[in-house]
C-alpha cells in the first residue's frame, strides 16, 4: 500500500511537471488559452496564463483572455492589470478600453475610470452614454440626531467648594448637503454645506444652591476638496473646511470677598481645518498618506497618519481598512481604527469599525469630519448599511456609539481650580441619500 501511494505521488509530480513544461512555447500557450477561453474554463485559462508569463511569453491576446477570465470570476482588480497590459500592446483597442473602464468601476477606482474616458473614441463614449456634459455629477444629503443621556455627576458636599460647574451635552442635530462635479477627466471637486446644533446644559452649584442655564451651540460649515488623478494609480486630494461656531453661556468670577458675579458671554469662533492625502493603489492594496492642520477652539493642531485598505477578493465584496493617526496638540495622542466591509446581498453592503484613542479637536476623512466640541471621545464603534437602489440612487444608514467624557470644574475657597472627568454615552443615527446624475 505504501509503495502504491509513493507511485501515485510520483506520477502526479511528473504529470504536473510535464504539463507545466508544455506551457513554455507560444504556439501551445495560444492554443490552450484560446480553447479555454471559448469553453469558458476561466480557472484553467488563468493557470496557463500564469505559466506563460513566468516563461516570459506576453502578448495582446494572452492579456485579453486572462483579463476576461479574471473579470468573469469577479476578480476585477486583477483583471484591470491585464487589460492595462493589453492596451500597452494595442492602445486603440476599444474592447480592452471598455473592459478596463468597468473593471476600474467595480474595483472602486473611480478616478482611474474617469481619466480613462478621455482616451475613448467618440463611438465608445456614445455607446456607454459618456458624451453628455454635466454640471453636477452627484448630490448627497445626510442628517440625523444624536441620542443619549449625559447625567450630572453626583453632588459634592465638600464645604470647602465655592463653585462646581458641569457642561452637559443634551442633544445634537446634524444635516449636510453636498455636490460633486467633474471639472476635467482627471479632476473632481466635492463641496458641501452643513449645520450642527448642539443642546447644552450648564449646571452651576454655588452657595448651597444650583443655577441651570440651557443654551445651544450653533455650528455652520463649508467644506471643499478636489481629487486629482496623477496617473499610475496615484491620486492627490487637498481639502479645506471652514467652521463658524457661536453660542451664549454664563460666565462667572469672584470678588475679593468671595462674592459671585454672573454674566452672559457670547462666543464666536472662526475655526478651520486643512488636509492633504496622497493615495496609491498597488494590486489588492490601497495605501494613503494623510496630513492635517487645524485651528480649533483657539488652538492649533497637527495630525499625520496613513491608511491601508486590502481587497482580498480583488473586488468590493470584502475589504479591511486600517487607519493610524498621530495627533500633535495640547496633548499628543495616537488614534487607531479598524474597519471591515462586506457585501451581504447583491445590492447591500455593511461596514463595521472600532476606534481607539481620544478624539478631541480631531480631524478625519480628508477634513470632512471635525470633532471640535468640548466632549472628549474615548472610543467609538459603528456599523453602517449601504443599499444600491439602482445605478443612480444609493441609500445609507449609519449607527455610531461613542463613549465620551466631559470635565467637571471645582473652585475651592482658596480660589484654586480642580477638574474631574464625567463619562457618558451617545448614539448617533445618520441617514443619507446619493443621486448620481
Amino acid at each position: 500500500m505504501r509503495t502504491l501511494i509513493l507511485i501515485i505521488i510520483f506520477l502526479q509530480f511528473f504529470a504536473y511537471h510535464g504539463l507545466s513544461q508544455t506551457f513554455d512555447n507560444f504556439k501551445t500557450i495560444d492554443e490552450y488559452t484560446y480553447r479555454y477561453y471559448t469553453e469558458q474554463k476561466w480557472d484553467s485559462l488563468i493557470y496557463v496564463s500564469k505559466h506563460a508569463l513566468k516563461s516570459k511569453i506576453d502578448y495582446y491576446y494572452l492579456r485579453m483572455r486572462a483579463g476576461i477570465a479574471f473579470y468573469e470570476l469577479k476578480k476585477y482588480r486583477k483583471a484591470t492589470e491585464h487589460f492595462e497590459k493589453a492596451l500597452y500592446f494595442n492602445s486603440t483597442d476599444e474592447i480592452a478600453m471598455e473592459y478596463l473602464y468597468f473593471g476600474y468601476l467595480y474595483s472602486g477606482k473611480n478616478e482611474q475610470a474617469k481619466a480613462l474616458i478621455k482616451k475613448f473614441p467618440d463611438n465608445l463614449k456614445e455607446k456607454l452614454n459618456l458624451n453628455k456634459s454635466k454640471l453636477i455629477d452627484e448630490i448627497y444629503i445626510e442628517g440625523g440626531p444624536t441620542l443619549g443621556n449625559n447625567p450630572p455627576a453626583d453632588e459634592n458636599n465638600n464645604t470647602n467648594i465655592l463653585l462646581r460647574e458641569q457642561n452637559l451635552t443634551r442633544d445634537m442635530r446634524y444635516v449636510a448637503v453636498g455636490l460633486k462635479h467633474t471639472i476635467f477627466k482627471n479632476l473632481t471637486v466635492f463641496h458641501s454645506i452643513s449645520s450642527i446644533d448642539i443642546g447644552k446644559r450648564q449646571l452651576i452649584q454655588v452657595y448651597n444652591g444650583s443655577i441651570l442655564n440651557d443654551y445651544r451651540i450653533y455650528q455652520r460649515q463649508y467644506y471643499i476638496n478636489s481629487t486629482i488623478y496623477l496617473g499610475k494609480g496615484i491620486t492627490f486630494t487637498p481639502a479645506f473646511h471652514v467652521i463658524n461656531v457661536n453660542f451664549d453661556k454664563l460666565n462667572y468670577s469672584f470678588t475679593a470677598n468671595k462674592k459671585l458675579i454672573l454674566y452672559q458671554e457670547k462666543k464666536m469662533l472662526k475655526d478651520y481645518a486643512a488636509s492633504v492625502a496622497l493615495a496609491k493603489d498597488i494590486g489588492i492594496f490601497d495605501i494613503s498618506l494623510l496630513a492635517t492642520y487645524s485651528k480649533l477652539n483657539n488652538n492649533y493642531h497637527k495630525q499625520g497618519g496613513f491608511m491601508v485598505t486590502i481587497f482580498p477578493l480583488n473586488n468590493l465584496d470584502l475589504y479591511f481598512t486600517s487607519t493610524f493617526f498621530y495627533q500633535q496638540s495640547t496633548k499628543n495622542n495616537l488614534i487607531a481604527e479598524q474597519l471591515i466591509g462586506y457585501k451581504l446581498l447583491p445590492k447591500l453592503w455593511i461596514d463595521v469599525f472600532y476606534t481607539l484613542g481620544h478624539l478631541n479637536n480631531f480631524v478625519e476623512k480628508n477634513a470632512f469630519i471635525v470633532y471640535n466640541i468640548d466632549d472628549k471621545i474615548l472610543s467609538r464603534k459603528s456599523f453602517s448599511l449601504l443599499f444600491v437602489v439602482n445605478k443612480n440612487i444609493e441609500l445609507s444608514l449609519r449607527y455610531l456609539n461613542m463613549t465620551k467624557e466631559n470635565i467637571i470644574k471645582e473652585i475651592n475657597n482658596k480660589n484654586h481650580l480642580n477638574t474631574f472627568d464625567n463619562t457618558f454615552n451617545n448614539h448617533l443615527i445618520l441617514g443619507g441619500i446619493k443621486w448620481k446624475l
